[in-house]
This record gives structure tokens, sequence and C-alpha cells, in this order.
């Protein structure tokens, strides 16, 4: 969680707001929240899941757009700049989706760099057919109107609860994939 923290502390377009949910862990996250005073919001209930979490973050955030960052994955330091691009190029669709890479160890990283972004647009997220990208949630800035709109996450205990999302935003107007810059690093774990 340090670290996740850090790469968004990073941001070279800083977030609005920072809000961490503590799904009722027991390692030490809430102190360590804690410690950091309000550079960061706290909110905290009982383990209910990802979805549920998720969804209790977004009942107190404030922003008109909603990105996600799981506690073991990092943003690269131009993320948010690259998502902000997107959504003022494209017209504030409700969906877009940024490209990730995968890594056991952060220098793997390391060649990871500023690019120019590019994007494909689409109407929509099912207009993307026959691709299917992977719209994981720490990919994605979503319009908050439209999350409300779908009633944000299922919180009933299934796997793949962001690909539920991006499938029930898919007739919402505006999807756009980014194919540059990198703007996640997926941590794998060796277990």
């Amino acid at each position: 969680l340090a670290r996740t923290l850090e790469s968004v502390f990073a941001q070279s377009h800083q977030p609005a707001e920072i809000i961490v949910v503590d799904d009722g862990s027991s390692d030490g996250t809430v102190e360590f929240i804690k410690s950091m005073g309000d550079r960061v919001r706290l909110v905290q209930q009982r383990h209910r899941g990802p979805g549920a979490a998720r969804n209790a973050g977004v009942s107190v955030a404030t922003g008109d757009y909603l990105a996600f960052l799981d506690s073991d994955d990092l943003w690269l330091p131009w993320s948010l700049a690259a998502f902000a691009e997107a959504v003022e190029r494209y017209a504030r669709p409700a969906l877009v989706c940024g490209c990730f890479r995968q890594f056991l160890h952060e220098d793997e990283l390391a060649d990871c760099r500023r690019l120019p972004v590019e994007a494909d647009p689409f109407a929509d997220y099912l207009s993307v057919w026959p691709r299917q990208p992977i719209v994981g949630a720490s990919m994605m800035a979503v319009r908050r109107d439209e999350f409300q709109r779908v009633g944000g996450f299922v919180e009933d205990p299934i796997n793949l609860e962001d690909h539920d999302l991006s499938l029930k935003l898919g007739s919402a107007r505006g999807f756009v994939q980014l194919r540059q810059p990198v703007t996640l690093g997926w941590r794998l774990h060796a277990g």
C-alpha cells in the first residue's frame, strides 16, 4: 500500500482527492493511513469484498471522474495526465481504459516512458467488437454520472466485478482505449 500511494502522490496531474477503503484488514492499514494525516481520506468497512469497497469509496468521492487503484498495483507518474488528456480530447467519454504492464519486480517497469497519448475512441464499449479489451478496475477512469446510473460495482462475491462494470457501461456514450503510454503496473505475485 505504501508503494501504491507513493505512485499516486507522484502523479504529474494530481488527483482531486485520494480515498483509501479499508475492507476489514488486520495488517495495520488503518494505522498507516491515519499516520498520513489529511493527505488521504480513510473509509472503513467490515470485509465485504472489492466491489463493495470500491463503491464505498465512490460514495464519499466528489470528482466528476473516478479512477481506481488496487493496493498492490502502481500508476506511472503520467497515468492521471493521460486519462485527463483522453477525457478532454474525446469529449468526456463515459469510460477510459488505460494500458498495463505486468510485473513481479518494480525494476521491470523501468523502461516505461511518458509517451504521447495514442488512443482508439469508440462510440461505446460494446462497439469495440470483435476486440475484447480487458478493463480492470485499476485501468479505468469512469465518469461518475454513468457509474451511478449503472449501479456501480456488483457487490456479490464474484470474480471479475470490474469486467462486469465495463459490460454494464457497454452502451454509455464514449469509450476510449489507450494504446500508449503504459498507465498501470499490474503486480503479479509469486504465489
